[in-house]
């Protein structure tokens, strides 16, 4: 059976080899590599696939990063579970939560 920790081990397992993913608020993960000749993310594109005005990136340290709303608190978006987690992991700290859909991704997906 598949735990929590479990699938976020997984997505860290997964950035390091290079594949992104969008996490949803409702815990859902879809694949979401960036272009595969540029190896870079359309940072519009991106935005407009998790429904974000302004996007603010979260680094992971040596887990890559998050691509996150920046609004998304002011506008009622729900607490992202996964994303939370993989913030509160790499720093060790449990007083923030990641609100609203992200693009989870290695740290060199974004120029």
């Amino acid at each position: 059976m598949l735990t929590f920790l479990s699938i976020v081990v997984g997505l860290q397992d997964e950035v390091r080899k290079g594949n992104g993913f969008i996490l949803r608020t409702d815990g859902t993960v879809e694949d979401y590599n960036p272009d595969a000749e540029s190896k870079v993310y359309n940072f519009n594109e991106l935005k407009t696939k998790c429904g974000m005005d302004l996007a603010e990136i979260l680094s992971l340290n040596n887990h890559g990063m998050l691509v996150c709303d920046e609004e998304a608190m002011f506008t009622g978006k729900a607490v992202n579970p996964l994303a939370t987690m993989l913030f509160r992991l790499a720093y060790n700290d449990n007083s923030l939560g990641v609100i609203g859909d992200c693009v989870y991704c290695p740290s060199n997906a974004i120029n």
